[in-house]
């Protein structure tokens, strides 16, 4: 799992830092994707400073969203953000649309 940091620059200008890569060797579950990304946010000083985290809408980050807010929230308060992978919502919208058409493509590909 990477941990990227996107911040306002003392010359505001936009910067963005990966802060940490951790491998995730066992499940992918809430409670090891919460431990992996507290344990970055607290080697860099910025649990207090958290205004949001961006994860992919699999069911496991979202429970894993519901454990981090409490221990993030301390800049926010009940105001931090989960913000939804747009990458993973359009692939899923692809996939979906796809499906929709999926006896034609393959009476296309039969008649081919």
């Amino acid at each position: 799992m990477s941990v990227v940091a996107h911040f306002i620059n003392s010359d505001w200008q936009l910067e963005k830092r990966i802060l940490g890569m951790r491998l995730i060797d066992c499940s992918h579950n809430a409670e090891n994707i919460v431990e992996c990304v507290t344990c970055v946010a607290s080697d860099f000083g910025i649990s207090d400073k958290t205004f949001s985290v961006t994860l992919d809408i699999a069911s496991a980050n979202t429970k894993g969203m519901e454990k981090l807010t409490p221990l993030l929230s301390g800049y926010v308060g009940s105001l931090l953000l989960h913000q939804r992978c747009a990458c993973h919502i359009i692939n899923m919208i692809v996939k979906a649309s796809l499906d929709s058409f999926k006896d034609m493509l393959t009476n296309f590909r039969t008649a081919i």
